[in-house]
């Protein structure tokens, strides 16, 4: 991913309310996603569920920055 400048930041997501934006697991939900596994993800909104269908996941968010053009590049 290509990002402007990396600022610190202090805010909670509740990742429940989003899921995987791209890749094998597009469409998952990002708790279920996050649990365990990976660390990071490429992440939308997700649609509304009933909250007993995902129980809430908060997680810190301690930086953040824009996407600049291209937004990504491939490295080999």
């Amino acid at each position: 991913m290509v990002l402007d400048e990396l600022n610190p930041s202090a805010f909670e997501i509740n990742l429940a309310k989003y899921q995987v934006g791209i890749g094998f697991s597009r469409g998952k939900n990002a708790a279920e996603y996050i649990q365990g596994r990976v660390d990071k993800g490429c992440l939308i909104p997700a649609p509304e569920c009933p909250s007993s269908v995902i129980p809430p996941l908060k997680h810190s968010i301690k930086f953040s920055a824009k996407l600049l053009d291209p937004y990504a590049v491939l490295l080999r």
